[in-house]
């Protein structure tokens, strides 16, 4: 199969993954290869680049507007917002950038505001890095590089900006609407994710028993609501002027494309939505191409339009679930022939979920740690409901102003959002919902990719290729199982970061933080996690005693390695010759500064946001 918009891929791909340190020299590379597909690779250099360049703010006055509703997170109220405009020389001047607002005890701040802090955003750190999880180049795939936690002293509103984009009140009415109809339910939050891409009113229970059951994909906005709306507009719109027509496809376009504004273009949205128009425009200019193809045409597209969203987990899933669909669901659903009519089309959705899984699952296990045993009869029933849903969800917003209408359709869709979560709820009480706990690397992911890949190639082909690489996939499974398994219990590593520290001994793990409020065991692993630690800690370990200071007194330092100072609790003079010491933000500028002089080795959290040392035990 002839596949040229897969090789602009990966070329567009490798040139985002390195194109942050090579910078603007990309430029050059373009002007060179402008007539090869070589030129793609230096296009993904230089969109990258420039997608991730910023200015640092780190004491200047700021003008920042919420762009959402501050959420609830532990003690913060947690809000994204973006940066209005700086204050130079006394004129404010624009100026862009994302930054996460922590507001304290205040949940009144409304979306649209503008807040005004006078002493500069704070950079982000590295937090919890024992789960594997770098939380900080998270965010900046995002374009978001700062934070700032707030108290009522801290900040000043400056009045709420005029206008609102179409997406912001679009949402703004969707809440209004749904509010009316549902009340403060689990459902409004549900009707909110499904077909407004809102997650403000989202209880976790909820949440979390979408993703027990793999149907986590119902809440967000996704392909499958563009490929329902895709068909409603088709019998809609075939039945008022010709399918063929100019029209027709400006109709269908045009809507598609509303749709994606109204719910903020997602990266699910703007695949689905890209994808499909290339499908029309395809038909309309007579061309037949192969949907694999057009496919990756549209990441093309997306990528060089944003090339973050290449980091965006929503973005790979969704990809890679329409991948399976369209190149093993053909394959898989005629490997069994079925006459009935009913169960054909039972089968039919069955093969689509089994395809999208199988795509998804390494990619799946890789980050959630988690596969849902029961996603085959979830996902089939959870279909069934969702078809209706999303068409009922945005009428309701057309007719919302006619009350009789409105009535009897909300009271269907309503119900229609009960049995939902009633259908998800069975489902994710069912004894084994979930298989917990499953962590793999990305070596792990790539071999799972070459084992689904020989499969198929030797179901299509029945070639001896497709038996060499699963032969050759099985080995480097087990061979890495066998090698993980060595390494992990013959090594130690060390974790120091802003709050905390972890401790890794084999598979033993032991974790003292300041913000976790866990306390658990896991299958396999030991977890010692403290929190809430008060005054100073003292934990022995294979790398001597390593010591958390955080309030003065006589310290016996014998056998101490690690020392990590919080609020200048240390006098510079007893530290004794060779210790390793952290710090972090909690110490005064002159404190560190005095203990610069001292220690040339010394550790600023706020600077390098980790310290890591690993050694054999």
């Amino acid at each position: 199969m002839h596949l040229p918009a897969a090789r602009y891929l990966l070329l567009l791909a490798g040139g985002i993954s390195i194109g942050d340190p090579l910078g603007g020299w990309a430029v050059l590379g373009v002007l060179l290869f402008i007539d090869k597909p070589l030129v793609f690779l230096f296009l993904g250099m230089t969109v990258s680049y420039w997608e991730n360049l910023h200015v640092p703010v780190h004491h200047q006055v700021l003008l920042l507007e919420l762009k959402e509703e501050p959420q609830l997170r532990g003690k913060h109220y947690r809000a994204l917002s973006e940066i209005y405009a700086v204050n130079e020389q006394g004129k404010w001047l624009p100026k862009e950038g994302k930054a996460m607002l922590y507001f304290k005890g205040d949940s009144l701040r409304k979306q649209g505001e503008l807040v005004l802090i006078k002493d500069g955003l704070d950079t982000l750190p590295r937090k919890r890095p024992f789960d594997g999880f770098d939380y900080k180049r998270y965010l900046e795939r995002q374009g978001i590089y700062y934070r700032k936690y707030l108290s009522s002293g801290d900040y000043e509103l400056y009045g709420q900006t005029s206008h609102l984009s179409f997406a912001e009140r679009a949402q703004n009415y969707t809440q209004r609407v749904y509010r009316e109809l549902l009340g403060d339910t689990p459902e409004l939050g549900v009707a909110e994710a499904m077909v407004g891409g809102i997650r403000v009113h989202l209880d976790k229970e909820t949440q979390q028993n979408y993703s027990d059951t793999g149907t986590i994909h119902a809440l967000a906005v996704s392909g499958m609501h563009v490929a329902i709306l895709f068909w409603v507009l088709q019998v809609l719109f075939s039945r008022l002027v010709p399918k063929r027509s100019f029209l027709f496809l400006s109709l269908v376009l045009c809507s598609l494309w509303a749709y994606a504004f109204f719910t903020g273009l997602s990266a699910s949205v703007c695949r689905s939505v890209v994808m499909f128009s290339l499908f029309l425009v395809g038909e309309r200019l007579q061309r037949s191409g192969s949907s694999l193809n057009t496919l990756f045409l549209s990441a093309v597209v997306l990528l060089l339009w944003n090339p973050n969203w290449l980091y965006d987990v929503g973005f790979q899933l969704s990809y890679l679930a329409v991948w399976g669909i369209l190149s093993f669901h053909p394959i898989l659903h005629k490997s069994i022939r079925i006459g009935n009519r009913v169960l054909r089309s039972l089968w039919e959705g069955a093969s689509v979920s089994i395809s999208a899984t199988l795509f998804t699952l390494p990619l799946s296990l890789y980050y959630f740690h988690q596969f849902p045993n029961y996603f085959l009869l979830a996902n089939t029933a959870v279909n069934l409901v969702c078809a209706p849903l999303l068409p009922i969800g945005l009428l309701l917003l057309l007719i919302y102003p006619i009350n009789w209408m409105f009535e009897w359709v909300g009271f269907i869709f309503k119900f229609l959002l009960i049995i939902l979560n009633r259908v998800v709820e069975f489902f994710a009480g069912l004894p084994g919902a979930v298989s917990k706990d499953i962590y793999i690397s990305m070596f792990t992911v790539l071999v799972l990719f070459l084992i689904l890949f020989s499969v198929i190639h030797f179901w299509k082909r029945r070639t001896s290729l497709g038996l060499w690489g699963l032969t050759g996939g099985v080995f480097l499974l087990f061979s890495e199982l066998l090698v993980q398994n060595y390494l992990e219990s013959n090594r130690g590593k060390l974790l120091i970061y802003e709050g905390g520290l972890s401790l890794i001994q084999g598979r033993d793990l032991l974790v003292v933080d300041e913000c976790l409020e866990i306390n658990e065991k896991k299958e396999g692993i030991e977890r010692c996690i403290k929190y809430g630690v008060e005054g100073n800690f003292r934990v022995d370990s294979p790398f001597g005693t390593i010591l958390w200071m955080k309030k003065k007194q006589e310290i016996d330092w014998e056998g101490v390695n690690f020392v990590i100072i919080s609020h200048n609790s240390c006098p510079v003079d007893e530290l004794p010759y060779g210790v390793q010491v952290v710090v972090d933000r909690t110490n005064s500028r002159q404190y560190v500064e005095q203990l610069r002089k001292k220690i040339t080795s010394l550790r600023v959290l706020q600077e390098s946001g980790l310290f890591q040392y690993e050694q054999n035990i």
